[in-house]
């Protein structure tokens, strides 16, 4: 549960990030939020997370569990995730920060983010909602009555 909390603590950081003006670190952070709070439900279902990914073909693998009612909401998270890691992805291949400059400006760090807080909340619900009895932590760890 420890991956959730750091995932939170990630975002309370790309928040700052963004507050002073460093929109591609934002953007980094938040994804790196994401990660975490992808490997904390895959941890939970018995799965390795990849180390080298962003965790979206993990995801993608663990949604064929779900039955058909919950696949649907399951698959908008992932494609979250695996937009969000794109982004992580560009950044870390562009070269030059004037490029970066260019390409995540404050709006797509924003939204960046608010796609972030999406994910890592929808995945904290379904880690406590899921998986409260099996993992009694759970309930003190992320502060949830």
């Amino acid at each position: 549960m420890q991956l959730v909390k750091l995932a939170e603590e990630n975002l309370r950081c790309a928040e700052l990030r963004l507050k002073y003006g460093d929109h591609a670190e934002t953007v980094r952070t938040a994804a790196i939020a994401v990660e975490n709070a992808s490997r904390a439900l895959l941890h939970c279902y018995g799965e390795m997370p990849n180390p080298h990914s962003g965790q979206g073909e993990a995801l993608r693998i663990l949604a064929t569990r779900f039955n058909e009612l919950r696949k649907p909401e399951f698959g908008k998270i992932v494609d979250k995730v695996i937009r969000i890691n794109m982004n992580r992805e560009v950044l870390r291949n562009l070269p030059k920060s004037e490029i970066r400059k260019d390409i995540f400006d404050r709006d797509h760090a924003l939204q960046t983010i608010e796609a972030a807080k999406t994910v890592v909340s929808e995945i904290k619900d379904k880690i406590v909602n899921g998986f409260k009895d099996e993992i009694p932590e759970i309930l003190s760890t992320l502060q949830i009555r």
